[in-house]
């Protein structure tokens, strides 16, 4: 948009990474497995209020799950119900953000950018890691995190 200058973004993205297994439980079929899906989503808003001045807001949000443990970290999980293709990853997080950028000279442009992560595990917490529910080393779902971050950046072009 010319006047006020502002410029809507937005994209979105999905991978997905398959590689099914014929091997059972006992085989290693559950490392053998990969079933991984991967959403990316973005909509930001830019206003360029000073001809060297641009202040950014946005909304992002990633969506990562299906199953993936080559490492055979579910494996006890795998082994105690039988199966090789359950949800062992299954995370959204949604990040907003504001910043700021501003052009110093015509070849250099610093900017800042405070976040704001907010993580939720949505894994069943049927599934285990480790051995078994009552080893040394369990761990449950869910997992969840929040928490800000603030960058910056200084960028030079020549």
């Amino acid at each position: 948009i010319d006047e006020p200058k502002l410029t809507i973004d937005f994209s979105y993205e999905r991978n997905q990474y398959r590689r099914d297994s014929g091997l059972g439980p006992l085989q290693g079929g559950s490392q053998n497995q990969v079933d991984l899906k991967t959403d990316y989503a973005l909509l930001g808003l830019s206003w360029e209020f000073q001809e060297d001045w641009t202040l950014r807001s946005g909304l992002e949000m990633v969506h990562a799950h299906g199953h993936h443990d080559p490492g055979g970290l579910h494996n006890g999980f795998a082994l105690a119900s039988g199966q090789t293709n359950f949800t062992n990853i299954d995370s959204v997080q949604t990040i907003p953000y504001i910043g700021f950028d501003n052009q110093l000279s015509k070849n250099t442009t610093w900017g800042v950018d405070l976040r704001y992560y907010n993580t939720r595990d949505l894994v069943d917490s049927k599934v285990f890691a480790g051995p078994g529910p009552n080893a040394i080393g369990f761990t449950s779902n869910p997992f969840n995190w929040s928490g800000p971050q603030l960058s910056s950046y200084y960028k030079m072009t020549f």
